[in-house]
């Protein structure tokens, strides 16, 4: 185990002293990927199941160091595992001729006592099969596949050329005990190796083909796109928007970029700015200067503003009338407000009415004083009859 370990460990570059800890954090992989760590893993579950060892060949197990001071001083090697392997595939084998001749001679003779003799044998052998698979909760898998997996293990280790349906049979029962299972592990793991890596051999040359294809297929797309782009261009430099006609759209475009609704007064400078440069490029080439200055795309865009919020900031001389200048003094005046906030700043309807309520309680607070002014009057002149 500690080579197959060592071996294992090797790719990450550890000292001896870093590996033991490597193994308790690694160790399941290590059980998933060697044979060595799987036949570990099931010695280590039936030590924590309290049984035999489910490894257990003849009178020893191959994992249990009993009475040996060093397990590193005393390694048990794959082939000694494997010859003891060989053993216990032959006797499992000759034991199944044994039963199958004992079942026919029981047939024959019709004699019960062999009968009832050979239905315990494998009562006590299904018991005992059961209680490894109980503990190590071992698949034994379909009796085809264990046929398959047997008549292979025995052609290839022990050299046996054929084997009968009867033994066969009772070899894929017998495929149950772990210790064939390990034999079967091994040869099949070989082979699912060589298969997978063939595979990925395989699958790494068809992606490799498919990238060159598409980096083929994207370089011809890319060169035929610059192409049309570069003939693109050549057209509007000679037949478009350096003409008469090109300039006026571009001049168009620039108005109409003035008179849309904008976010902000900072994101209609830049989206004229970048109108204001497309027309000054197409008209240099043919009138040799700019249609269009800062100086007019700066009125331009005070000539939408209303004049109250901005005419006693704005200074109209060389020194301040310029870009950042005027950028920053509209910032300041209106802020980050769009369009339709700066109008609704300068629709203000006049008031030139009073509330209903008010003007209705006013009439009849003057009716009243008016009414009692002219009831004291006619009260002073009464008097002044009476008394008279």
């Amino acid at each position: 185990m500690v080579i197959a370990w060592n071996a294992f460990v090797v790719k990450f570059k550890l000292s001896p002293s870093d590996r033991v800890q490597q193994f308790k954090t690694r160790r399941d992989k290590f059980f998933r990927s060697t044979i060595r760590g799987a036949m570990t893993n099931v010695h280590e579950m039936s030590m924590a199941g309290k049984v035999r060892c489910a490894v257990e060949m003849k009178d020893e197990c191959p994992f249990c160091y009993k009475g040996i001071p060093s397990m590193q001083a005393n390694q048990p090697n794959l082939s000694r595992d494997l010859e003891l392997a060989k053993i216990r595939l032959t006797e499992l084998i000759e034991s199944s001729k044994d039963k199958q001749a004992l079942r026919i001679q029981a047939v024959l003779a019709g004699n019960e006592e062999l009968r009832s003799q050979l239905d315990l044998i494998e009562q006590q052998t299904s018991k005992r099969i059961g209680r490894q698979l109980n503990y190590l909760k071992v698949s034994p898998g379909t009796a085809a596949a264990s046929r398959a997996l047997v008549v292979d293990a025995s052609k290839t280790i022990l050299g046996i050329g054929t084997m009968s349906v009867n033994a066969m049979t009772c070899g894929a029962l017998s495929l149950r005990s772990l210790t064939i299972t390990q034999v079967v592990w091994f040869f099949a793991e070989t082979r699912g190796t060589k298969r997978a890596q063939n595979y990925t051999k395989n699958r790494k040359q068809m992606d490799a083909v498919k990238r060159a294809k598409r980096n083929t297929e994207w370089i011809v797309e890319r060169v035929g796109a610059e192409a049309r782009a570069q003939d693109l261009r050549a057209v509007k430099k000679l037949h478009g928007l350096n003409t008469v006609s090109g300039v006026v759209e571009t001049v168009e475009k620039f108005e109409e970029t003035a008179a849309s609704a904008f976010k902000s007064v900072s994101h209609l400078l830049r989206q004229l700015n970048a109108a204001r440069d497309l027309v000054n490029r197409n008209s240099a080439e043919a009138l040799t200067f700019g249609l269009i200055s800062r100086q007019m795309m700066l009125i331009s865009v005070l000539s939408i503003l209303p004049g109250h919020l901005w005419g006693s900031a704005i200074v109209f001389t060389p020194e301040e009338f310029t870009l950042e200048k005027i950028k920053t003094k509209l910032y300041a005046i209106v802020g980050k407000k769009s369009k339709e906030e700066i109008k609704d700043l300068t629709d203000m309807a006049s008031v030139n009415h009073m509330d209903t309520k008010a003007q209705t309680r006013a009439r009849q607070q003057m009716r009243c004083s008016r009414r009692y002014a002219r009831m004291l009057q006619l009260c002073g002149d009464l008097k002044t009859w009476w008394l008279n």
